[in-house]
């Protein structure tokens, strides 16, 4: 059987063509084994990230502690008149929660330092 100057130089082209499809398999079974690691690693640090900011949004989500005038005025060991002299200086800033006047911990911990 004789074989043409067309067939000879079609060869280049066949074995390329079946160098590719062999290396596709191997790429296919390869992928095969690795896809469901490489998802299942995915899948545990996706549920991590998700974990680590719900637990942040918690954290900034905890309301902080609310003193009252009594309160403060006990903690401090100052009258009513005493904190609201110190309130109108700027040594501690009330937050109102309707017609309630509180002060927040950080307040009441800034007083007590400077005290």
């Amino acid at each position: 059987m004789k074989v043409g100057a067309t067939a000879i130089r079609g060869l280049p082209l066949l074995f390329n063509h079946l160098k590719n499809r062999i290396a596709m398999e191997e790429l296919q079974k390869v992928m095969g084994t690795m896809l469901p690691m490489f998802e299942n690693w995915l899948r545990m640090t996706v549920r991590d990230e998700m974990l680590k900011s719900l637990e942040a949004d918690r954290n900034k989500a905890k309301p902080e502690k609310t003193y009252s005038r009594e309160e403060v005025c006990a903690l401090a060991h100052i009258s009513k008149v005493t904190l609201w002299t110190k309130q109108k200086n700027g040594e501690i800033n009330p937050t109102r929660i309707g017609r309630r006047v509180v002060y927040s911990e950080t307040e009441v911990k800034r007083l007590l330092g400077n005290a």
